[in-house]
């Protein structure tokens, strides 16, 4: 066995392979490799650890240092974290540690990367030095007894990473998401007096049942069971979930009327106990109740305001105002309001508090209206910003109203929640600030029963999509410090929208959300700086990933732009095309690189069977006069019956950075990049070579072909 050299000036001549391990962490190992003879084809490698094999990976990331030096786009670089080692792997590893025992190590001496079936090994860059034994073996203690991937050591991994920015400087979350928070999750005689003694969520919850085919009810809640939040165990809980995924703070529903506030015992316990989470209020305002027990399908107005009442309340919130892990915007405490409407002049009302806070010494108070009414602009009512408070609003469409088993008398609501989730990533932006919200999903009939509402389909990716998307328009198009989504609701469970785990689902829905919701943290964990005075071999590397993160959402942009199903609304068909209708001619020397096919990396040069029930998922990029086409499609040529051709429409194009910094090009090449969704529905099983055609400008009927050297075998 023996070690690869590396020239990138000189391809044609030296060695098969190219390569180094830039790092070697306790947690991540990462480099690149490369192939002299094909630098797009993904590279397999094998890891060892003491000479035990414990990890593969594939070479599949760009690398915008090695891609300038050879002046293409490759995907050359590879990082892998030890968490995802084998329970057994992990096992020998750990043997081998506790025998050398605690102490720094050559890297040479403990690992070994090679390609995988050559025998070459890859060598180490300069700047690696040792590891300290020690630290590693932490990390495969946890491996070794048994713990796959803990999502509290990812996490707590994640919140280290986030502590130091590029430029070292501490760092906060881009994106602040806070969760609607019920408390009626405990006996309170105020509260049993409207609905009945010793009621709570719970009992409509329970009492839950399906009413028709597929009706996933009752939803009950995980482990914690039905707790009682006058157990304090049982918020330090939530919040140690709720931090471990990402969340930034509880929206406490705040109950307060005619001078009375009700059901405070979280938000008192989380100001008293100064919980290490963050809080805001929202005044749960919408001035009627259901009648008390007995009363069926009555209500009444409990409260008549006034602004000596309303000057009271904002009195009342003082206290959690002054608490330092209380949420606010330039210094000013972050108050929602549900049901603005009913204030006596609301922009008179919000006036009053402003200047009753300046005399208790806060600079001001930045006043969300909740959009319990589609479309309300706070300006109206004197506020400063808005908040979606789905589903109202959504811009979704009604589902099949007839069920197949439906319970006679239903007089509900049944809607679509992809159409809902589609709805909202195509929403345009609004005239003023607007958090916007998220819903994991929705089913009021525990609390309505018969006249209720539900959302079918609601699958956690979904809601991760959504929460995504809303995450990256957050960054896009609110100031730092002001970068807010909120999510309805943590422990809505009589509403079916909870991101509490449940007994069906467990955290699903949560680490959706935690997904979405830091692609950066997690896309630079293997990346992070040197100290000061070493040198940093990865600069341009985390320059690329951060092109990367910003193509991410220029797609996710593009989704909403259009305005079309994010799985099969631009999907293209393959259509047969007569010969004598088109006439290609080949263009050489043209680059061109596909990156993904179906999920996986592209060999090229090789036959790749494709099933025709799966279809064509494609996403690359290519050039013809070192440019890009805004017009372009694909098409299959039988190599069988080269005048055959089959042919579909590129419909979404896409800026590559990474090309036209790769390949030194200017402006002009910059969406030479595509992505496709294709069905094989007219395609025969055969042997097919992909083209990707422009319409020739000049000449009717003709087509110039660009080849990327893949053949598919569909069947």
């Amino acid at each position: 066995m023996s070690e690869i050299t590396w020239d990138l000036n000189q391809l044609t001549e030296g060695p098969a392979w190219r390569g180094a391990v830039d790092g070697f962490t306790d947690e991540w190992i990462y480099g690149w490799v490369l192939s002299a003879s094909e630098p797009q084809q993904p590279i397999e490698l094998e890891i060892s650890l003491f000479g035990e094999p414990v990890l593969t990976t594939v070479s599949t990331i760009f690398r915008e240092d090695i891609a300038g030096l050879l002046k293409r786009p490759v995907r050359a670089g590879f990082s892998v974290p030890l968490r995802d080692m084998t329970q057994p792997a992990a096992q020998r590893l750990l043997d081998h540690l506790r025998k050398a025992g605690p102490g720094e190590a050559r890297i040479a001496d403990i690992l070994r990367i090679e390609i995988r079936g050559t025998g070459l090994a890859l060598p180490f860059s300069s700047n690696l030095a040792g590891i300290d034994r020690g630290l590693l073996q932490r990390i495969v203690t946890r491996r070794a007894n048994g713990v796959p991937k803990r999502e509290e050591d990812l996490l707590r991994q994640r919140g280290r990473l986030l502590e130091s920015t590029l430029d070292n400087a501490p760092a906060s979350a881009p994106v602040m998401v806070l969760a609607f928070y019920r408390s009626q999750f405990y006996p309170y005689a105020l509260h049993d007096g409207w609905y009945g003694r010793d009621t709570t969520d719970w009992a409509d919850v329970a009492a839950a049942r399906p009413l028709f085919d597929g009706h996933a009810q009752p939803r009950l809640p995980g482990n914690g069971g039905f707790y009682d939040l006058r157990v304090d165990a049982v918020q330090q809980s939530q919040i140690a979930i709720a931090k471990d995924h990402g969340l930034s703070g509880f929206c406490y529903d705040y109950h307060w009327a005619a001078g009375q506030a009700r059901m405070t015992l979280p938000i008192d316990r989380h100001v008293t106990q100064d919980y290490d989470f963050g809080f805001c209020l929202c005044w749960a305002n919408e001035g009627r109740l259901r009648a008390p027990s007995g009363e069926d399908g009555e209500t009444v107005s409990p409260h008549a305001h006034s602004y000596s009442d309303d000057n009271d309340f904002i009195r009342s919130c003082l206290k959690y105002f002054r608490s330092p892990r209380y949420i606010s915007i330039d210094d000013a405490p972050l108050l929602l309001i549900r049901g603005i409407s009913s204030l006596k002049s609301p922009p008179e009302t919000i006036r009053r508090w402003r200047e009753i806070m300046r005399n208790e010494g806060f600079p001001d108070l930045h006043v969300c209206i909740v959009e319990t009414e589609p479309d309300m602009n706070p300006h109206d009512y004197g506020g400063d910003s808005s908040c979606q408070y789905p589903p109202v609003g959504l811009a979704a469409t009604a589902g099949e109203q007839s069920e197949p088993g439906m319970a006679p008398g239903w007089q509900g609501d049944i809607q679509d929640y992809a159409d809902a989730v589609q709805g909202e990533i195509s929403r345009p932006a609004a005239g003023h600030m607007r958090f916007r919200t998220a819903m994991p999903g929705w089913d009021d009939t525990p609390r309505y029963g018969l006249r209720g509402t539900v959302f079918t389909g609601a699958r956690p990716e979904l809601f991760g999509l959504w929460m995504r998307h809303l995450a990256a328009e957050a960054r896009d198009q609110l100031p730092e410090g002001q970068r807010f989504v909120f999510v309805r609701s943590w422990n809505d469970w009589a509403s079916g929208a909870c991101l509490e785990p449940d007994r069906q689902s467990g955290t699903q829905a949560l680490t959706a959300m935690r997904d979405a919701l830091t692609p950066k943290a997690l896309a630079l964990a293997p990346l992070r700086p040197p100290p000061d005075g070493q040198p940093d071999p990865l600069a341009e590397t985390r320059r690329c990933v951060e092109s990367l993160i910003a193509a991410n959402r220029a797609l996710d942009a593009l989704v909403a732009r259009r305005g079309r199903g994010f799985w099969g609304g631009d999907a293209s068909v393959f259509v047969p095309v007569a010969a004598p209708l088109m006439k290609v001619e080949r263009q050489t020397g043209q680059p061109t690189g596909i990156d993904m096919l179906n999920g996986h990396p592209v060999r090229t040069g090789t036959d790749l069977p494709v099933a025709r029930w799966q279809g064509l998922a494609m996403r690359g990029w290519f050039l013809i006069g070192g440019r890009g086409a805004a017009t372009a499609m694909i098409a299959l040529r039988d190599t069988e019956a080269p005048e055959r051709r089959y042919v579909a429409a590129i419909h979404n194009r896409e800026d590559r950075p990474d090309v036209v910094a790769a390949l030194s090009l200017d402006s002009g090449a910059k969406d030479c990049g595509f992505t496709l969704n294709a069905s094989f529905k007219d395609v025969p099983a055969g042997r097919y070579e992909v083209e990707f055609l422009i319409p020739d400008p000049y000449r009717p009927k003709h087509a110039l072909a660009v080849c990327p050297d893949i053949v598919l075998l569909v069947g």
